[in-house]
């Protein structure tokens, strides 16, 4: 008794692989996976290849679809986060942060100077340049000396002047008398204040 012999086919309806006895070929038969009716006919090995081969392409198509769809969806993302981001113009106007104002330096360690003037003594020829200086510290001040610059009318210095006194008490003012001999002195301004 000779082996029996066999071959593969294909079901045209779900692609479903049948192996049939080779004696069977243009027989009809029903397909064991989807149950349509088929013929056996025995594929050559062009026919097989070419049936894997559409398969393989059929995915290559399926991976390039998703990956070109994924590229397009990032390539937007980094387009839109790209673009600059305008603002549309307003009406309202826009005031400048306004700054609080910077503290003064504390040039003389609490002794604080007022304003000063030029005085004539009116019974003399006596004049002096006059003002005051604040001890805002919480402690007695010794031996305290204002020097000042004295000006004339364009604000050219002239020369000094300067006046002392042993002491000012906590939280006290000094009333300074410093003699001008400049007769063409108009202003006078607070050069330095030690303390010894």
């Amino acid at each position: 008794m000779e082996p029996k012999l066999y071959f593969k086919t294909t079901c045209a309806h779900c692609g479903g692989n049948v192996e049939a006895p080779a004696d069977g070929v243009g027989l009809w038969i029903r397909c064991p996976h989807c149950g349509e009716k088929m013929q056996l006919v025995e594929a050559s090995a062009k026919t097989a290849q070419t049936g894997t081969a559409k398969k393989s392409m059929a995915w290559v198509w399926i991976v390039v679809f998703a990956v070109a769809v994924v590229g397009a969806g990032a390539g937007f993302l980094v387009f839109k986060r790209s673009r600059p981001v305008t603002i549309p113009p307003t009406s309202a106007k826009v005031e400048p942060a306004k700054l609080a104002p910077e503290p003064e330096p504390d040039l003389w360690k609490g002794l604080k100077p007022g304003l000063v003037t030029i005085e004539k003594s009116p019974k003399s020829r006596l004049v002096y340049a006059t003002g005051t200086v604040r001890n805002d510290t919480d402690k007695q001040r010794f031996g305290v000396k204002v020097a000042l610059d004295i000006l004339d009318a364009g604000g050219e210095k002239l020369g000094t002047t300067s006046d002392y006194t042993q002491f000012i008490d906590a939280h006290k003012e000094w009333t300074f008398k410093a003699s001008i001999n400049f007769p063409k002195a108009v202003s006078a301004k607070i050069e330095s204040i030690t303390e010894r």
